[in-house]
């Protein structure tokens, strides 16, 4: 386990950069020995916090229905049912200063055809977006989705339609996050997310570096193409989402067509340096989501890098 003396050094250098590191969903260990779902959470939080990270994206998992943990629960079930395991992870997450927030892994806004499983994904976004709230989740993060068979014009009006139809019930304001994607066959590049989040309200770019990577079979090479990234949000957004924004570094295969899985962070051409570089070059406050196979130890390895660059 790292030192004590470690953990101080992890979080000083998160400190002074204003750039924190964090993981998405828990450790292996703990997924190991710690069954139930709000326990492991918060004993990830605990691991969390003897590392030095300070931020954990919530594994979609703790939301699931108590008589049928494959299935999201119900909003009435979510108060009624899970509301206490929530707070406890949201008490946990406070007295260690970790910065939580939500994803759904299994869910795209663009929903099937059919008016009722449609009318359920709507449900299910306004569920994650009010579980969210309970834990003042920074933000809920979720993908736009497949084109299936519409131009990208069409299928980006759509993505905005259905956003809009689900922020306007809501009653909570977490924000939510729109996601690049990987695949050439997704509403995913960075122009379709600046789009979506323009024409909508309650929402902000979440930038995946490693989709935009794959999806660019391999465009990320340099810090100035970290930069362009960044100059494209402020254009056509503004200023205003480069404070504090939640960013996801993963390291992804890619072809022609896109994304194909998944790589080491050695394997990988996209290198989190040039992410490092670019954002202590702007003096940007934000968050890095390490999204790795190797995440644990790649989260660790990203610190350091920080320091390096801010020598």
């Amino acid at each position: 386990m790292i030192l004590d003396q470690e953990r101080k050094r992890n979080l000083k250098i998160q400190e002074r950069s204003g750039i924190n590191i964090g993981l998405k969903d828990s450790f292996r260990e703990v997924e190991l020995v710690v069954p139930s779902q709000f326990g492991s959470v918060v004993e990830t939080l605990k691991t969390c916090y003897k590392f030095g990270f300070r931020s954990l994206v919530v594994p979609q998992n703790v939301l699931a229905a108590p008589n049928n943990p494959k299935s999201l629960v119900s909003m009435s079930g979510l108060y009624k049912e899970i509301y206490t395991g929530l707070l406890q992870i949201n008490r946990t997450a406070k007295k260690y200063r970790i910065e939580l927030s939500f994803h759904a892994d299994t869910m795209t806004i663009l929903s099937p055809d059919d008016a009722r499983k449609k009318e359920l994904y709507r449900e299910a976004v306004r569920v994650f977006c009010h579980a969210s709230h309970i834990l003042d989740g920074r933000l809920f993060g979720i993908k736009p989705g497949e084109a299936r068979g519409m131009y990208d014009k069409e299928a980006v009006r759509a993505v905005v339609q259905e956003l809009n139809i689900i922020t306007d019930s809501l009653k909570v304001d977490t924000p939510i996050g729109i996601e690049t994607m990987g695949k050439l066959t997704d509403i995913g590049s960075l122009n379709h997310i600046l789009e979506i989040v323009k024409s909508t309200h309650q929402t902000e770019p979440l930038i995946n570096f490693g989709a935009i990577h794959a999806r660019g079979s391999g465009s990320l090479t340099s810090q100035l193409d970290i930069a362009k990234i960044f100059d494209e949000i402020e254009s056509k957004l503004g200023a205003e989402y480069l404070k504090s924004p939640i960013m996801y570094f993963s390291t992804l295969s890619y072809g022609p067509s896109g994304e194909t899985g998944s790589t080491t962070m050695a394997k990988s051409n996209l290198k989190f340096e040039n992410i490092a570089k670019e954002l202590i070059n702007r003096g940007m406050q934000g968050t890095v989501i390490i999204d790795t196979p190797g995440k644990e130890i790649d989260a660790l390895k990203c610190i350091k890098t920080i320091d390096e660059n801010m020598k």
